[in-house]
């Protein structure tokens, strides 16, 4: 890490940017990445451990998906250490370098008073504008019984692995994990509060239970705080504990109304600003799904903000799916309490080819709410992790075309030739 430091430091000295990215993240590295293209002034403070972790534990979802079920641990960890070569993502960092980026390989913290500056251990960077865009991250601790997903990126740890894991809480990251082990044979057991995910889509939860449970996976509802700690004491078993996921905005210094109500997230508007008009936000630090084509589209639309005195079309319409709770559940426009009466739903499963899926396989499910001449007024999605869909759903609102049939939409998503018919 320190040679890149070093040519940092010796090769760049501006503190005053027309833009400062917070988060070596992928969201970072393309918003960085278009905003040099427009010859704006830009530094990029790396902000994280390691550059490009949520890369990283996304290629940890294809492995463990790949291998899980016909893999030895030994297998597991001779792929992950081929694949994730923490040395393989300081590149894309040199390469923004070599066209002009300020590559700050360290962290810092606003301070904000009439105007916000950005405060590294060796810099203080002014900007006409800042864009965090870090992941959360896990908290490590002290205890050696438990374990978070980045303790899985490194391979020494698949060949520890006890019998027994215990997942206290859910995340969409952490059931494709729990999947894999359960696939190479782990006892998986999930302790969960009243509810799997909150949301509207109760039958689209249960078919996740009882996906999770038809793999083997031991799911336990609404134990009380005795019960969890006497699954917590059994001997021999690893825990991964969802309540160490940490938001890393925590520590950038910024006052709670930034913050939506779990600190874990930034909270913006439409138009991807916070409460403080220069601070915007993109990336997985809004909620939701990493998604490549969601990092493009967030990017373009933040740097035409940026270099035109028009902004133009928010990149969400209505409701922005990135912000819409809880997840794995994607969702575009209105739905509940906010549809007209006259509203119509339709429904449909899917059973999908999984060659292209990064999460563990399961059906896609579609959910659609239409007026009574057929115009989509939201839509909600389970089981497609590529995006395609949720935004051929979000292009049909915004233009006010109608529904047509189950085919035409899979066919506008470009993801009709993944569905098993």
């Amino acid at each position: 890490m320190m040679w890149l430091g070093d040519r940092t430091r010796t090769r760049f000295n501006i503190v005053d940017y027309d833009l400062v990215i917070i988060g070596a993240t992928q969201t970072g590295l393309v918003l960085a990445k278009k905003a040099i293209a427009q010859r704006l002034r830009v530094a990029l403070v790396q902000q994280v451990a390691q550059p490009l972790q949520d890369i990283q534990l996304r290629a940890l979802e294809r492995i463990v998906l790949g291998c899980a079920a016909h893999s030895s641990g030994e297998k597991l960890r001779q792929e992950i250490s081929k694949a994730i070569a923490s040395t393989d993502f300081y590149e894309p960092l040199v390469k923004l370098m070599d066209k002009g980026v300020d590559v700050i390989p360290e962290v810092g913290k606003f301070q904000i008073e009439s105007n916000p500056i950005f405060v590294t251990e060796t810099r203080t960077l002014k900007s006409k504008n800042y864009a965090i865009t870090t992941s959360t991250v896990w908290e490590k601790s002290d205890d050696p019984k438990m374990l978070t997903l980045p303790d899985f990126l490194k391979p020494e740890t698949w060949q520890s692995l006890n019998q027994t894991i215990i997942f206290k809480g859910i995340t969409p990251e952490l059931m494709t994990l729990a999947y894999g082990l359960s696939q190479q044979g782990k006892k998986i057991q999930l302790l969960l509060g009243a509810q799997f995910f909150g949301t509207e889509d109760q039958q689209l939860t249960h078919r996740l239970q009882t996906f999770l449970e038809v793999a083997g996976i031991e799911v336990y509802r609404n134990t009380s705080i005795t019960e969890q700690a006497e699954f917590l004491q059994q001997e021999n078993a690893y825990i991964i504990d969802s309540d160490l996921l940490q938001g890393k905005i925590n520590s950038l210094n910024l006052s709670p109304k930034h913050f939506r109500t779990q600190k874990s997230y930034l909270k913006v508007n439409h138009k991807l600003q916070t409460s403080t008009l220069n601070i915007y936000g993109c990336g997985s630090i809004l909620g939701g799904y990493d998604l490549p084509e969601l990092a493009i589209a967030e990017a373009d639309f933040l740097i035409q903000s940026l270099i035109h005195k028009k902004r133009p079309i928010s990149p969400y319409p209505l409701t922005p799916y990135r912000l819409f709770e809880p997840y794995p559940f994607d969702h575009v426009g209105y739905q509940g309490k906010y549809l007209p009466p006259d509203a119509i739903t339709q429904e449909k499963t899917f059973f999908l080819d999984y060659v292209d899926q990064l999460r563990f396989p399961m059906d896609l499910t579609i959910k659609l709410w239409l007026t009574v001449d057929q115009k989509m007024l939201g839509a909600t999605v389970l089981g497609d992790h590529s995006g395609k869909l949720i935004y051929a759903c979000r292009d049909l609102i915004k233009t006010k075309q109608p529904f047509q049939s189950w085919d035409n939409l899979l066919e506008y998503a470009g993801i009709a030739a993944e569905i098993c018919w």
